[in-house]
């Protein structure tokens, strides 16, 4: 057993991040291949494919079904990734699979996205799941994940991110994530734009797969824009805790995908449906850790996600106090243009993940009139945001996955700010 298996695998970094299936099938072949020994659902998009996965998850376990979930990146902890039945993997399981396959692999190179998938996918062989819901890494076509062939592949919403390595249209980026659809395996495509919808449909022509559009579901809007929605789809009602409109089309691409599903022998009754709709959660997406003051974190992380968490924002008159924080890939200044407009305080601040500086996006702040402060460390951040921020305020934190990973592990010091 390796004493240490999170620095093994973080060690496994220094290989970057190399897209590609010919190693990760080799390493695959030397354990087995335990990706033929469980059914699976495959999940690929640009902005929603986490919580479509919850969404499936919690319906299967609803349903009955042991289910396995593999998603990234985690927020807190490394665990998160692989689940079963909403249970983390255990420190030691993970260290007993880690020595294992590191053993059979030998001196083999390969990267840390591709030994993690190795470790899921032998978890969940050893734990006996009856389906595994598994979420594309990055891109589709050349990601670790792809050498499954799942009962369905599900496209979630496609817009612009990774651009480098995707290309820079939303055809190029459709037709990456089109790469996770096998022959004659059927596909569920959510909400889209044409150009997009149009890529999809031609090689699922050319695959012979069949291809199932999300179609508009009719929204009951809240009075509340903080509690659950509701919305009927195909003549039947539901209800979603998830907030934000984009939820409930992730929410049909869920359903749809269950339909699917069951003419193939995976049943799901309308209950365990509806339940497992309802009770689905999926942390860091506008998601709402203190209830006063009001603070509301959200992993948006592109233009698309910042452009609905925009939407969110404009429903709730608070004034806010933003903390901001990017990665430096990113289109910063895009996103900043979004997101300043509605702040009356901006707190700029870096996550520990490759992270842009704050110098670097003050200077797109500086347009807005804002009051900008700049903390670099995300605790300075959160404490300023706290002896600023009124009971008729709201703190929002925002820019990426990691800065909530960091601020999900200070949230304590959200508690009794208004005693």
């Amino acid at each position: 057993m390796i004493l240490y298996p999170l620095e093994y695998l973080y060690s496994l970094h220094s290989f970057g991040s190399k897209l590609g299936l010919e190693r990760v099938q080799d390493l695959m072949n030397k354990i087995d291949k335990p990706y033929t020994k469980f059914k699976s659902i495959h999940v690929a998009g640009t902005n929603g494919k986490g919580s479509v996965c919850s969404f499936l998850a919690t319906i299967f376990q609803k349903a009955g079904y042991k289910v396995g979930l593999y998603t990234s990146p985690h927020l807190v902890s490394f665990n998160e990734r692989i689940q079963i039945n909403g249970k983390h993997i255990t420190d030691e399981e993970l260290a007993t699979l880690v020595a294992k396959i590191k053993n059979t692999l030998g001196d083999a190179e390969t990267t840390f996205f591709e030994f993690t998938t190795a470790v899921a996918f032998e978890h969940f062989v050893q734990n006996n799941v009856d389906i595994a819901i598994i979420e594309v890494g990055l891109g589709g076509r050349l990601d670790a994940t792809n050498v499954i062939t799942p009962l369905v592949s599900v496209i979630t919403s496609i817009s612009k991110d990774h651009t480098r390595i995707l290309g820079e249209t939303n055809e190029k980026i459709a037709g990456e994530k089109a790469g996770i659809i096998k022959s004659n395996v059927p596909v569920v495509l959510g909400k889209n734009d044409s150009n997009v919808i149009d890529v999809i449909e031609s090689v699922c022509t050319e695959k012979n797969s069949p291809l199932s559009l999300v179609t508009i579901p009719h929204v009951t809007s809240p009075n509340d824009p903080l509690e659950s929605q509701s919305f009927s789809y195909k003549n039947e009602n539901y209800t979603i805790n998830l907030l934000g409109e984009h939820q409930i089309n992730n929410a049909c691409t869920a359903i749809e995908t269950c339909s699917i599903l069951d003419s193939v022998g995976l049943r799901v009754s309308n209950e365990a449906l509806k339940e497992g709709l309802q009770e689905a959660q999926w942390p860091g997406r506008l998601d709402i850790i203190q209830s006063n003051p009001l603070v509301l974190v959200d992993g948006a992380h592109n233009v698309s996600c910042c452009e609905k968490l925009s939407q969110f924002l404009h429903k709730l008159p608070q004034k806010k106090i933003m903390i901001l924080g990017f990665s430096k890939d990113k289109e910063i200044e895009k996103m900043v243009s979004i997101l300043a407009p509605l702040a009356d305080t901006i707190i700029l601040t870096e996550s520990n993940h490759k992270p842009a500086s704050v110098d670097d996006i003050e200077q797109f702040c500086i347009p807005y009139g804002n009051k900008v402060l700049k903390f670099p460390k995300v605790q300075d951040a959160i404490q300023k945001a706290i002896s600023l921020v009124k009971k008729d305020d709201m703190i929002v934190i925002a820019g990426s996955l990691y800065l909530v990973g960091d601020v999900l592990t200070h949230k304590t010091l959200f508690h009794n700010v208004f005693k």
